[in-house]
């Protein structure tokens, strides 16, 4: 599997954080703890159909999984962003199924790294 495949791209992270590992296994640790409850910030806005706050939790979720080079995640999670910009929630449903998906695989791939870590 290609690192562009892969849920989260190692090299490129340990790239921007000068090869500390032991950085990458805090921010790992922070975003594990942090994503339960941005997920249901997200959950709640699609439920609640509110297109601004679905853009704003979406967009909180992209930042976090581009700290982990998670090309995939954050390719859901813009595609949520911009449905709630655009004020058009029917796909969202969707959307937030993909995204779930993508951080689990983010998730199982920092979960990993803070094992062999």
């Amino acid at each position: 599997m290609s690192e562009s495949e892969r849920p989260v791209d190692l090299a490129a992270v340990l790239a921007r954080l000068n090869g500390d590992r032991g950085l990458l296994t805090e921010l790992a640790g922070l975003y594990l703890e942090d994503e339960p409850s941005l997920v249901a910030e997200l959950e709640a806005a699609v439920g609640r159909h509110d297109a601004e706050a679905t853009r704003r939790a979406a967009h909180a979720i992209k930042g976090s999984v581009a700290n982990f080079a998670a090309a995939r995640a954050q390719a859901a999670a813009l595609a949520l962003e911009n449905a709630g910009r655009a004020g058009e929630l029917s796909s969202a449903p969707a959307l937030l199924d993909t995204l779930r998906a993508e951080l689990a695989a983010v998730r199982q791939a920092l979960r990993d790294l803070a094992a062999v870590h």
